[in-house]
């Protein structure tokens, strides 16, 4: 059952018998719900490849923090500071947290 199925039930059992028609609010839902999963599904997928972007993007960023670390100069220091920020950013926003 759907969230969408489900809050029409509850509204259903709400109201009384006089005022609507179950099936007729059984088919309203359905015809909801066939008409949200496409654009679900679509969202979904968009979702997951903007998550797989944005992990390679942390790999990238992680990558170039570490070797700018490694140069061993203040240059070096403040850039590997600045990519290691977009790596935690990427990071945070993977796990929900940014």
């Amino acid at each position: 059952m759907t969230d969408i199925t489900a809050s029409i039930e509850k509204l259903d059992a709400m109201l009384s018998p006089s005022f609507h028609s179950h099936e007729r609010l059984k088919a309203i839902a359905e015809c909801v719900d066939a008409e949200a999963l496409p654009a679900l599904k679509a969202a979904q997928a968009r979702i997951k490849a903007l998550e797989e972007v944005v992990g390679k993007c942390q790999t990238q960023f992680a990558w170039y923090a570490s070797n700018h670390k490694a140069k061993g100069t203040p240059d070096g220091d403040s850039k590997a500071v600045t990519n290691q920020e977009f790596a935690d950013l990427c990071a945070a926003t993977l796990t929900g947290e940014g």
